[in-house]
């Protein structure tokens, strides 16, 4: 399971190394296709693809524990919705983190213990499917921390589109890995 050994206490950050201001957007190739990935509470809906719903930064989802992560990538000049992933994050420790605080992210190498200490820098979408990793942050009393984050991707929507962007197949990933598709 994800556990997150950090409790943000305020609800955004800046984030200067891939150039977005706030962790809202996270802007990146995935397959050789521009995509953007946005952070939400939950998703609502009888149909696919569902609807995203209440959208929160980076900051607040890890504050929650579980969030979801929305893929919107391009093709063919459309920007399509491709991906929905849950996300979970337990185990929260208590941090006063300063308002409007720069933040950092660090690969977390696993040693011989098992324990881990902080690597190289890495950016916000190399921590998406990072068992562990650091952020980097200053708490309210001027500190700087390093502070471990464990985390855990679950079950997930795919959408596969035609080369005209019409929705026709929906790949389903429970948390279990078991992968179900559905012709639409």
């Amino acid at each position: 399971m994800k556990t997150m050994t950090l409790l943000f206490i305020i609800s955004f950050f800046f984030y200067e190394k891939n150039g977005v201001d706030m962790i809202n957007t996270v802007s990146l190739m995935k397959n050789n296709q521009k995509c953007e990935v946005n952070f939400f509470k939950r998703w609502t809906g009888y149909s696919h693809p569902v609807k995203v719903v209440e959208p929160i930064d980076f900051a607040a989802a890890l504050i929650r524990g579980n969030y979801q992560r929305a893929w919107t990538c391009e093709k063919n000049s459309k920007s399509l919705f491709v991906l929905l992933e849950r996300v979970e994050a337990h185990g929260v420790k208590d941090v006063n983190i300063k308002l409007n605080s720069n933040i950092s992210f660090f690969h977390a190498e696993e040693v011989a213990d098992g324990t881990h200490k902080v690597g190289r820098q890495i950016t916000i979408s190399e921590t998406f499917y990072l068992d562990y990793f650091y952020v980097e942050a200053t708490e309210v009393n001027g500190q700087v921390g390093k502070f471990l984050i464990q985390q855990k991707t679950g079950g997930n929507f795919e959408y596969i589109y035609d080369s005209t962007g019409k929705f026709i197949k929906l790949r389903v990933t429970n948390d279990e890995g078991v992968v179900t598709e559905l012709d639409y």
